[in-house]
Protein backbone atom coordinates (compact mmCIF):
# COMPACT_ATOMS: atom_id res chain seq x y z
CA UNK A 1 0.00 0.00 0.00
CA UNK A 2 1.45 3.35 -1.09
CA UNK A 3 -0.71 5.67 1.03
CA UNK A 4 -4.02 5.98 2.88
CA UNK A 5 -6.64 8.19 1.24
CA UNK A 6 -9.24 10.53 2.69
CA UNK A 7 -11.75 7.69 3.23
CA UNK A 8 -9.21 5.70 5.25
CA UNK A 9 -8.64 3.17 2.46
CA UNK A 10 -5.18 1.95 1.54
CA UNK A 11 -4.24 2.86 -2.05
CA UNK A 12 -2.20 0.30 -3.96
CA UNK A 13 1.22 1.27 -5.25
CA UNK A 14 1.61 1.74 -9.05
CA UNK A 15 1.87 -1.61 -10.76
CA UNK A 16 0.50 -3.54 -7.80
CA UNK A 17 -3.09 -3.76 -9.09
CA UNK A 18 -3.98 -6.65 -11.32
CA UNK A 19 -4.47 -5.94 -15.00
CA UNK A 20 -8.08 -5.47 -16.03
CA UNK A 21 -9.16 -3.45 -12.99
CA UNK A 22 -10.97 -0.27 -14.00
CA UNK A 23 -10.97 3.38 -12.96
CA UNK A 24 -8.95 5.63 -10.60
CA UNK A 25 -7.25 4.53 -7.41
CA UNK A 26 -7.41 0.90 -6.38
CA UNK A 27 -8.21 0.88 -2.68
CA UNK A 28 -8.12 -1.82 -0.01
CA UNK A 29 -9.99 -1.56 3.32
CA UNK A 30 -8.23 -2.58 6.53
CA UNK A 31 -4.70 -2.02 5.24
CA UNK A 32 -1.60 -0.07 6.27
CA UNK A 33 0.94 2.05 4.41
CA UNK A 34 3.82 -0.15 3.26
CA UNK A 35 1.85 -3.37 3.68
CA UNK A 36 1.93 -6.04 0.98
CA UNK A 37 -1.14 -8.23 0.74
CA UNK A 38 -3.11 -10.41 -1.64
CA UNK A 39 -6.44 -9.03 -2.83
CA UNK A 40 -9.40 -9.78 -5.06
CA UNK A 41 -10.67 -6.69 -6.91
CA UNK A 42 -14.35 -5.65 -6.97
CA UNK A 43 -16.26 -2.78 -8.56
CA UNK A 44 -18.14 -1.15 -5.69
CA UNK A 45 -21.08 0.12 -7.78
CA UNK A 46 -19.79 3.72 -7.85
CA UNK A 47 -17.18 3.21 -10.52
CA UNK A 48 -14.42 2.58 -7.98
CA UNK A 49 -12.27 -0.51 -7.62
CA UNK A 50 -12.00 -1.88 -4.09
CA UNK A 51 -9.82 -4.80 -3.11
CA UNK A 52 -11.01 -7.61 -0.85
CA UNK A 53 -8.00 -8.70 1.13
CA UNK A 54 -7.33 -12.43 1.03
CA UNK A 55 -4.43 -12.38 3.46
CA UNK A 56 -5.40 -11.83 7.10
CA UNK A 57 -4.73 -8.46 8.75
CA UNK A 58 -2.25 -8.29 11.64
CA UNK A 59 -3.89 -10.00 14.61
CA UNK A 60 -5.92 -12.30 12.37
CA UNK A 61 -9.52 -12.18 11.28
CA UNK A 62 -10.76 -12.68 14.85
CA UNK A 63 -9.05 -9.44 15.85
CA UNK A 64 -11.60 -7.44 13.85
CA UNK A 65 -14.28 -8.34 16.41
CA UNK A 66 -17.04 -8.36 13.78
CA UNK A 67 -17.62 -10.87 11.00
CA UNK A 68 -18.90 -8.12 8.69
CA UNK A 69 -16.03 -5.65 9.22
CA UNK A 70 -14.09 -6.62 6.10
CA UNK A 71 -16.99 -5.70 3.78
CA UNK A 72 -18.36 -2.78 5.79
CA UNK A 73 -17.81 0.76 4.42
CA UNK A 74 -17.97 2.15 7.95
CA UNK A 75 -15.10 0.16 9.50
CA UNK A 76 -12.11 1.13 7.39
CA UNK A 77 -9.76 1.84 10.31
CA UNK A 78 -11.04 -0.83 12.71
CA UNK A 79 -7.80 -2.81 12.34
CA UNK A 80 -5.66 0.07 13.63
CA UNK A 81 -4.80 0.81 17.23
CA UNK A 82 -6.27 3.92 18.87
CA UNK A 83 -2.93 5.70 18.44
CA UNK A 84 -2.71 4.77 14.75
CA UNK A 85 -6.28 5.91 14.10
CA UNK A 86 -5.62 9.25 15.75
CA UNK A 87 -2.43 9.88 13.78
CA UNK A 88 -4.11 8.93 10.49
CA UNK A 89 -7.18 11.12 11.06
CA UNK A 90 -5.25 14.17 12.29
CA UNK A 91 -2.77 14.04 9.43
CA UNK A 92 -5.35 13.44 6.69
CA UNK A 93 -7.81 16.04 7.98
CA UNK A 94 -5.30 18.86 8.39
CA UNK A 95 -3.79 18.03 4.99
CA UNK A 96 -7.22 18.14 3.34
CA UNK A 97 -8.09 21.52 4.89
CA UNK A 98 -4.70 22.93 3.90
CA UNK A 99 -4.89 21.63 0.34
CA UNK A 100 -8.43 22.83 -0.36
CA UNK A 101 -8.15 26.17 1.47
CA UNK A 102 -4.73 27.03 0.05
CA UNK A 103 -3.43 27.94 3.53
CA UNK A 104 -0.28 27.03 5.37
CA UNK A 105 -1.50 25.16 8.46
CA UNK A 106 1.77 23.72 9.71
CA UNK A 107 1.50 25.76 12.94
CA UNK A 108 -2.24 25.16 13.43
CA UNK A 109 -3.18 24.05 16.97
CA UNK A 110 -5.11 20.77 16.66
CA UNK A 111 -6.90 19.00 19.52
CA UNK A 112 -8.40 15.54 19.53
CA UNK A 113 -11.41 14.21 21.44
CA UNK A 114 -10.84 10.49 22.01
CA UNK A 115 -13.81 8.46 20.80
CA UNK A 116 -15.95 6.67 23.37
CA UNK A 117 -16.14 2.86 23.40
CA UNK A 118 -17.10 1.52 20.01
CA UNK A 119 -19.85 -0.88 21.04
CA UNK A 120 -23.31 0.67 21.19
CA UNK A 121 -22.21 4.06 19.92
CA UNK A 122 -24.97 4.92 17.44
CA UNK A 123 -28.49 5.63 18.68
CA UNK A 124 -30.05 5.95 15.24
CA UNK A 125 -29.76 3.59 12.32
CA UNK A 126 -31.34 3.51 8.89
CA UNK A 127 -31.60 0.13 7.18
CA UNK A 128 -32.73 -0.93 3.74
CA UNK A 129 -35.55 -3.48 3.89
CA UNK A 130 -34.18 -6.65 2.31
CA UNK A 131 -35.46 -10.14 1.52
CA UNK A 132 -39.13 -9.25 1.80
CA UNK A 133 -38.69 -7.67 5.20
CA UNK A 134 -36.73 -10.53 6.74
CA UNK A 135 -33.53 -8.46 7.04
CA UNK A 136 -32.39 -4.86 7.11
CA UNK A 137 -29.00 -3.50 6.19
CA UNK A 138 -26.79 -1.20 4.16
CA UNK A 139 -24.85 -1.96 1.02
CA UNK A 140 -21.47 -3.58 1.51
CA UNK A 141 -18.33 -3.02 -0.56
CA UNK A 142 -18.98 -6.44 -2.03
CA UNK A 143 -21.12 -9.48 -1.29
CA UNK A 144 -24.25 -9.52 0.87
CA UNK A 145 -25.48 -6.30 2.52
CA UNK A 146 -24.37 -5.46 6.05
CA UNK A 147 -26.93 -6.69 8.60
CA UNK A 148 -27.36 -3.67 10.87
CA UNK A 149 -29.24 -5.70 13.47
CA UNK A 150 -25.87 -7.38 14.16
CA UNK A 151 -23.71 -4.25 13.95
CA UNK A 152 -21.94 -3.58 17.27
CA UNK A 153 -21.72 0.16 16.55
CA UNK A 154 -25.50 0.44 17.03
CA UNK A 155 -27.05 0.60 20.50
CA UNK A 156 -28.80 -2.55 21.67
CA UNK A 157 -32.13 -0.73 21.90
CA UNK A 158 -31.92 0.44 18.30
CA UNK A 159 -30.99 -3.03 17.04
CA UNK A 160 -33.93 -4.50 18.93
CA UNK A 161 -36.32 -1.91 17.50
CA UNK A 162 -35.07 -2.67 13.99
CA UNK A 163 -35.39 -6.42 14.50
CA UNK A 164 -38.95 -6.08 15.77
CA UNK A 165 -39.97 -3.84 12.88
CA UNK A 166 -38.45 -6.23 10.33
CA UNK A 167 -40.08 -9.25 11.95
CA UNK A 168 -43.47 -7.54 11.80
CA UNK A 169 -42.95 -6.59 8.13
CA UNK A 170 -41.86 -10.13 7.29
CA UNK A 171 -45.23 -11.39 8.55
CA UNK A 172 -46.95 -9.08 6.04
CA UNK A 173 -45.12 -9.46 2.69
CA UNK A 174 -47.50 -7.11 0.87
CA UNK A 175 -46.65 -4.32 3.31
CA UNK A 176 -42.95 -5.13 3.27
CA UNK A 177 -42.93 -4.68 -0.50
CA UNK A 178 -44.08 -1.08 -0.04
CA UNK A 179 -41.43 -0.14 2.55
CA UNK A 180 -37.98 0.71 1.23
CA UNK A 181 -36.19 1.58 4.47
CA UNK A 182 -36.67 1.61 8.23
CA UNK A 183 -35.09 4.24 10.49
CA UNK A 184 -35.02 3.68 14.25
CA UNK A 185 -33.73 5.64 17.21
CA UNK A 186 -33.56 4.40 20.79
CA UNK A 187 -32.04 6.70 23.39
CA UNK A 188 -30.81 4.15 25.90
CA UNK A 189 -31.09 0.40 26.07
CA UNK A 190 -34.86 0.18 26.60
CA UNK A 191 -36.56 -1.08 23.40
CA UNK A 192 -38.59 2.07 22.93
CA UNK A 193 -37.94 5.02 20.71
CA UNK A 194 -38.76 6.28 17.22
CA UNK A 195 -39.48 4.19 14.14
CA UNK A 196 -39.99 5.70 10.67
CA UNK A 197 -41.09 3.51 7.74
CA UNK A 198 -39.97 5.00 4.41
CA UNK A 199 -42.51 4.26 1.67
CA UNK A 200 -40.84 2.97 -1.46
CA UNK A 201 -42.35 4.92 -4.39
CA UNK A 202 -42.48 8.74 -4.53
CA UNK A 203 -46.06 9.93 -4.13
CA UNK A 204 -47.97 12.93 -2.74
CA UNK A 205 -48.86 10.87 0.35
CA UNK A 206 -49.19 7.17 1.21
CA UNK A 207 -52.82 6.01 0.92
CA UNK A 208 -54.69 6.13 4.20
CA UNK A 209 -55.30 2.39 3.97
CA UNK A 210 -51.54 1.76 3.82
CA UNK A 211 -50.91 3.95 6.86
CA UNK A 212 -53.60 2.11 8.82
CA UNK A 213 -52.23 -1.26 7.73
CA UNK A 214 -48.69 -0.32 8.77
CA UNK A 215 -49.89 0.87 12.19
CA UNK A 216 -51.91 -2.29 12.76
CA UNK A 217 -49.10 -4.58 11.61
CA UNK A 218 -46.25 -2.99 13.55
CA UNK A 219 -48.00 -1.46 16.56
CA UNK A 220 -48.13 -4.61 18.72
CA UNK A 221 -44.45 -5.39 18.06
CA UNK A 222 -43.06 -1.95 18.90
CA UNK A 223 -44.27 -1.84 22.49
CA UNK A 224 -45.25 1.81 22.75
CA UNK A 225 -42.65 3.30 20.41
CA UNK A 226 -43.52 6.28 18.22
CA UNK A 227 -44.31 5.10 14.69
CA UNK A 228 -44.14 7.32 11.61
CA UNK A 229 -44.57 6.88 7.86
CA UNK A 230 -42.13 8.81 5.66
CA UNK A 231 -42.36 9.49 1.95
CA UNK A 232 -41.16 11.84 -0.79
CA UNK A 233 -43.45 13.67 -3.20
CA UNK A 234 -40.73 13.22 -5.84
CA UNK A 235 -37.24 11.64 -5.75
CA UNK A 236 -35.37 14.85 -4.81
CA UNK A 237 -37.91 16.20 -2.29
CA UNK A 238 -37.33 16.33 1.43
CA UNK A 239 -39.18 13.52 3.21
CA UNK A 240 -42.60 14.20 4.71
CA UNK A 241 -43.70 12.31 7.80
CA UNK A 242 -47.05 11.28 9.20
CA UNK A 243 -47.46 10.16 12.82
CA UNK A 244 -49.18 6.76 12.91
CA UNK A 245 -49.30 5.76 16.57
CA UNK A 246 -47.52 5.91 19.91
CA UNK A 247 -46.08 9.06 21.53
CA UNK A 248 -45.32 12.06 19.36
CA UNK A 249 -41.58 11.74 19.99
CA UNK A 250 -38.96 10.65 22.47
CA UNK A 251 -36.94 12.37 25.20
CA UNK A 252 -33.35 12.03 26.37
CA UNK A 253 -31.81 13.40 29.55
CA UNK A 254 -28.10 14.11 29.26
CA UNK A 255 -25.44 16.26 30.94
CA UNK A 256 -26.54 18.39 33.89
CA UNK A 257 -30.06 16.99 33.74
CA UNK A 258 -30.86 18.67 30.42
CA UNK A 259 -33.83 16.93 28.81
CA UNK A 260 -34.10 17.07 25.02
CA UNK A 261 -37.32 16.31 23.16
CA UNK A 262 -37.32 15.24 19.53
CA UNK A 263 -39.65 13.88 16.89
CA UNK A 264 -38.91 13.19 13.22
CA UNK A 265 -37.66 14.99 11.21
CA UNK A 266 -36.04 16.68 14.24
CA UNK A 267 -34.25 13.62 15.56
CA UNK A 268 -32.30 13.49 18.79
CA UNK A 269 -28.49 13.15 18.55
CA UNK A 270 -27.46 10.29 16.29
CA UNK A 271 -24.41 9.61 18.45
CA UNK A 272 -25.27 10.69 22.00
CA UNK A 273 -21.87 9.62 23.33
CA UNK A 274 -20.27 12.45 21.34
CA UNK A 275 -22.46 15.23 22.74
CA UNK A 276 -20.30 16.04 25.78
CA UNK A 277 -17.13 16.45 23.70
CA UNK A 278 -18.99 18.41 21.02
CA UNK A 279 -20.32 20.95 23.51
CA UNK A 280 -16.92 21.48 25.13
CA UNK A 281 -15.23 21.90 21.74
CA UNK A 282 -17.86 24.43 20.61
CA UNK A 283 -17.47 26.49 23.80
CA UNK A 284 -13.69 26.51 23.41
CA UNK A 285 -13.89 27.56 19.76
CA UNK A 286 -16.35 30.39 20.48
CA UNK A 287 -14.01 31.93 23.08
CA UNK A 288 -16.99 33.84 24.41
CA UNK A 289 -17.58 34.67 28.04
CA UNK A 290 -20.71 35.12 30.12
CA UNK A 291 -23.11 37.63 28.61
CA UNK A 292 -21.78 37.26 25.05
CA UNK A 293 -24.48 37.20 22.38
CA UNK A 294 -24.16 34.08 20.20
CA UNK A 295 -26.20 33.50 17.06
CA UNK A 296 -26.55 29.77 16.33
CA UNK A 297 -27.44 28.47 12.87
CA UNK A 298 -28.85 24.93 12.71
CA UNK A 299 -29.65 24.68 16.42
CA UNK A 300 -31.78 21.53 16.05
CA UNK A 301 -33.61 20.62 19.25
CA UNK A 302 -31.11 22.58 21.37
CA UNK A 303 -28.46 19.92 21.98
CA UNK A 304 -25.67 22.50 22.21
CA UNK A 305 -27.81 25.59 22.81
CA UNK A 306 -29.20 24.72 26.23
CA UNK A 307 -25.79 23.66 27.57
CA UNK A 308 -24.09 26.84 26.34
CA UNK A 309 -26.87 28.89 27.90
CA UNK A 310 -25.93 27.46 31.28
CA UNK A 311 -22.46 28.94 30.76
CA UNK A 312 -24.01 32.42 30.72
CA UNK A 313 -24.04 32.92 26.94
CA UNK A 314 -27.08 34.61 25.41
CA UNK A 315 -28.11 32.25 22.59
CA UNK A 316 -30.37 32.97 19.64
CA UNK A 317 -30.89 29.70 17.78
CA UNK A 318 -32.40 29.32 14.33
CA UNK A 319 -33.20 26.26 12.26
CA UNK A 320 -34.87 25.91 8.88
CA UNK A 321 -36.89 22.93 10.17
CA UNK A 322 -39.94 24.12 12.19
CA UNK A 323 -40.17 20.78 14.01
CA UNK A 324 -36.63 21.27 15.32
CA UNK A 325 -37.51 24.68 16.75
CA UNK A 326 -40.63 23.22 18.34
CA UNK A 327 -38.43 20.56 19.93
CA UNK A 328 -35.93 23.18 21.12
CA UNK A 329 -38.66 25.23 22.76
CA UNK A 330 -40.12 22.13 24.40
CA UNK A 331 -36.64 21.14 25.58
CA UNK A 332 -36.14 24.62 27.05
CA UNK A 333 -39.45 24.35 28.88
CA UNK A 334 -38.41 20.97 30.28
CA UNK A 335 -34.93 22.21 31.27
CA UNK A 336 -35.02 25.98 31.92
CA UNK A 337 -31.74 27.74 32.76
CA UNK A 338 -30.88 28.37 36.41
CA UNK A 339 -32.10 31.69 37.86
CA UNK A 340 -30.13 34.70 36.69
CA UNK A 341 -29.06 33.23 33.37
CA UNK A 342 -30.59 34.28 30.03
CA UNK A 343 -32.99 31.84 28.40
CA UNK A 344 -32.10 30.93 24.79
CA UNK A 345 -34.47 32.17 22.07
CA UNK A 346 -35.41 30.13 19.02
CA UNK A 347 -36.82 30.90 15.58
CA UNK A 348 -37.65 28.79 12.52
CA UNK A 349 -35.93 30.64 9.68
CA UNK A 350 -33.20 30.26 7.06
CA UNK A 351 -29.79 30.93 8.59
CA UNK A 352 -28.74 33.83 6.37
CA UNK A 353 -32.09 35.57 6.58
CA UNK A 354 -32.22 35.04 10.33
CA UNK A 355 -28.72 36.46 10.88
CA UNK A 356 -29.42 39.51 8.72
CA UNK A 357 -32.70 40.19 10.55
CA UNK A 358 -31.12 39.70 13.96
CA UNK A 359 -28.25 42.08 13.13
CA UNK A 360 -30.64 44.74 11.84
CA UNK A 361 -32.71 44.49 15.00
CA UNK A 362 -30.11 43.93 17.72
CA UNK A 363 -26.74 44.59 16.13
CA UNK A 364 -24.15 42.04 15.01
CA UNK A 365 -23.74 39.17 17.48
CA UNK A 366 -20.51 38.74 19.39
CA UNK A 367 -20.02 35.26 17.95
CA UNK A 368 -21.56 32.88 15.43
CA UNK A 369 -22.05 29.14 15.85
CA UNK A 370 -22.66 27.30 12.58
CA UNK A 371 -23.86 23.69 12.37
CA UNK A 372 -23.03 22.87 8.74
CA UNK A 373 -23.73 19.20 9.34
CA UNK A 374 -25.36 18.31 6.03
CA UNK A 375 -23.64 20.79 3.73
CA UNK A 376 -22.13 24.28 3.83
CA UNK A 377 -24.60 27.18 3.85
CA UNK A 378 -23.64 29.32 0.84
CA UNK A 379 -22.91 32.94 1.67
CA UNK A 380 -23.26 32.61 5.45
CA UNK A 381 -19.60 33.25 6.29
CA UNK A 382 -19.50 36.12 3.79
CA UNK A 383 -22.53 37.70 5.48
CA UNK A 384 -20.94 37.26 8.91
CA UNK A 385 -17.76 38.96 7.70
CA UNK A 386 -19.76 41.81 6.19
CA UNK A 387 -21.55 42.30 9.52
CA UNK A 388 -18.25 42.26 11.39
CA UNK A 389 -18.84 39.11 13.47
CA UNK A 390 -15.44 38.65 15.10
CA UNK A 391 -15.60 35.00 16.20
CA UNK A 392 -17.09 31.93 14.53
CA UNK A 393 -17.31 28.32 15.63
CA UNK A 394 -17.80 26.29 12.47
CA UNK A 395 -18.95 22.66 12.85
CA UNK A 396 -18.07 20.95 9.58
CA UNK A 397 -19.13 17.44 8.58
CA UNK A 398 -15.78 16.85 6.91
CA UNK A 399 -12.37 18.40 6.40
CA UNK A 400 -12.91 18.99 2.64
CA UNK A 401 -16.11 20.88 3.44
CA UNK A 402 -14.24 23.15 5.85
CA UNK A 403 -11.36 23.65 3.40
CA UNK A 404 -13.69 24.76 0.62
CA UNK A 405 -15.48 27.19 2.95
CA UNK A 406 -12.18 28.78 3.98
CA UNK A 407 -11.15 29.07 0.34
CA UNK A 408 -14.42 30.83 -0.53
CA UNK A 409 -14.22 33.29 2.40
CA UNK A 410 -10.66 34.43 3.03
CA UNK A 411 -11.46 37.07 5.64
CA UNK A 412 -11.61 34.50 8.43
CA UNK A 413 -8.41 33.05 9.85
CA UNK A 414 -8.39 29.47 11.13
CA UNK A 415 -7.02 29.71 14.67
CA UNK A 416 -7.63 26.20 15.92
CA UNK A 417 -9.17 22.87 14.98
CA UNK A 418 -10.73 20.20 17.18
CA UNK A 419 -11.40 16.76 15.72
CA UNK A 420 -14.22 14.60 17.11
CA UNK A 421 -14.50 10.97 16.10
CA UNK A 422 -18.24 10.42 15.76
CA UNK A 423 -17.93 6.82 14.64
CA UNK A 424 -15.03 4.90 16.15
CA UNK A 425 -13.37 2.80 13.49
CA UNK A 426 -14.35 5.16 10.66
CA UNK A 427 -11.85 7.48 9.03
CA UNK A 428 -13.90 10.66 9.12
CA UNK A 429 -14.10 13.00 12.11
CA UNK A 430 -16.20 16.10 12.72
CA UNK A 431 -14.20 19.31 12.45
CA UNK A 432 -14.83 22.03 15.03
CA UNK A 433 -13.07 25.09 13.67
CA UNK A 434 -12.27 28.27 15.60
CA UNK A 435 -12.36 31.22 13.16
CA UNK A 436 -11.53 34.88 13.76
CA UNK A 437 -12.18 37.83 11.47
CA UNK A 438 -8.97 39.27 10.13
CA UNK A 439 -8.40 43.01 10.74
Amino acid sequence: MARVNWAGLGVSAPGEAREGAEGGDRCVPLSRVGERLEVRWHLDGRGRVVGERLSAPPGGWEGLGCAQALRCPGCVTRHLSAEEQRALIVESHVAAVARLSGRDLRALPVSWAPPPPRDGYRARLSALVLEGGAAGGMWARWGAPIDLARCPVQMAGGRLLLSRALEALARHPALAAQVERVTTQAMGEAPRGLVALHVRDPQPAPPAALQVALAEALGPSLDGSALYAAWRAHPKAEPTLAHLLGPQGVSWTCDEGITLLGAPPAWLPQSPASVTALRAAALSALRAGAGARVFEVGCGVGVVTLWLGRRGLALYGVDIEPAAVEGARASLAASPPPPGLPAPRFEAVDGRRGLATYAAREGAPDALLIHAMRAPIPGLLALAAHLGVRRVCYLAPSAPSLGRELAAEGRYALEGLALLSQTPGAAQAMCVAALSLSP
